[in-house]
C-alpha cells in the first residue's frame, strides 16, 4: 500500500460510501422515518424522490422504480441517501479527512442496521471523484503519468478525451477508474454552451462484493481496503506536478 500522504488543498469534488443490505424480510417504508429520528441531529433537512434506478445498477440489483429519501446537513457538506435497503453516504468540499468521513459513515450504517433490522452487507463501494485545477491549456502528461502505450496523439489531441479501466482486485473486489477530460471551447452540456477552461475529471471507485453478506464487524475492514485501493491508484496517477499544486503536509 501507498503511504498515506496528506494534502491542504485536495482535489475532491465528492466522496461516496455505498452500501446495499442483502434483505432477509420484506421492505417497511416506515424504515425511513424511523432513520431519520436517529440520524436529524446532524442531518435535519430531508427531501424526497421517486426515479428510475440507475442506469448501470450496482451488480446483483434489479433495474427497478424505487423511492429514495435524502438528508442533508445544514451547510451542504454531506448527505445520506436512503432507499430499499441501500444507503449512501456523499461529502462535499471542504473533504473532512477519511478518518472523520469514516467515522460518520459507520455511524449512518449501523444505525440503518438496527432500523431495519438488516445484518449482511451484501456489496459496498468507496468512491472518489478529483476535479483537477485547470490554468491555461492543460496537458495530460503534465497532471497524470498515463500509461505510454496510449498514443501521444490521444493524450495530447485538443479534444475530449473519455479512458476507463476495470480491474479485479481479488476477493471479490473491483477496482474502476474513469478520466473525462474536456477542453476549452467545447460545450460543457446539453445545452451547447462552451467551457471557459479546460477540465479534467478523474473518478475512481473500489467496490466489494459479498454474495454471503458482510456482518456489520467486517464493514470497517472492508471500507479501509476499499480507501487503500482508492488511495494507491490515485497515488500512483498523478505527477509531482499536481502535489506539488495539492501542497504536501
Amino acid at each position: 500500500m501507498t503511504p498515506k500522504r496528506r494534502y491542504k488543498k485536495p482535489l475532491i469534488v465528492e466522496a461516496i460510501c455505498e452500501f446495499h443490505f442483502k434483505a432477509s424480510r420484506e421492505w417497511d417504508p416506515t424504515v425511513f422515518g424511523r432513520y431519520y429520528e436517529r440520524i436529524r441531529a446532524e442531518f435535519p433537512k430531508k427531501d424526497t424522490e421517486k426515479s428510475p434506478s440507475p442506469l448501470w445498477p450496482p451488480w446483483g440489483l434489479k433495474s427497478k422504480s424505487y423511492s429514495k429519501m435524502f438528508f442533508r446537513r445544514t451547510d451542504g457538506s454531506a448527505l445520506v441517501q436512503v432507499g430499499e435497503n441501500d444507503v449512501t453516504v456523499n461529502a462535499f468540499p471542504p473533504y473532512p479527512g477519511w478518518h472523520n468521513l469514516k467515522t460518520v459513515v459507520f455511524e449512518c450504517v449501523r444505525q440503518y442496521a438496527q432500523v431495519s433490522e438488516e445484518e449482511k452487507i451484501r456489496r459496498l463501494a468507496v468512491r472518489y471523484i478529483n476535479m483537477f485545477p485547470a490554468t491555461g491549456k492543460m496537458r495530460l502528461s503534465d497532471v497524470l503519468a498515463i500509461s505510454p502505450y496510449i498514443p501521444q496523439s490521444v493524450r495530447e489531441a485538443d479534444h475530449p478525451l473519455s479512458l476507463w479501466l476495470s480491474q479485479s482486485l481479488g476477493r471479490d473486489q473491483k477496482l474502476r477508474l474513469d478520466i473525462t477530460f474536456s477542453p476549452s471551447g467545447w460545450p460543457k452540456d446539453w445545452t451547447g454552451t462552451a467551457q471557459e477552461q479546460d477540465q479534467l475529471v478523474v473518478d475512481i471507485e473500489c467496490s466489494r462484493q459479498a454474495d454471503e453478506g458482510l456482518d456489520l464487524a467486517a464493514v470497517e475492514e472492508a471500507l479501509e481496503e476499499a480507501h487503500g485501493a482508492v488511495l494507491d491508484l490515485f497515488e500512483g496517477l498523478i505527477t509531482d506536478h499536481v502535489r506539488r499544486f495539492m501542497e504536501e503536509v
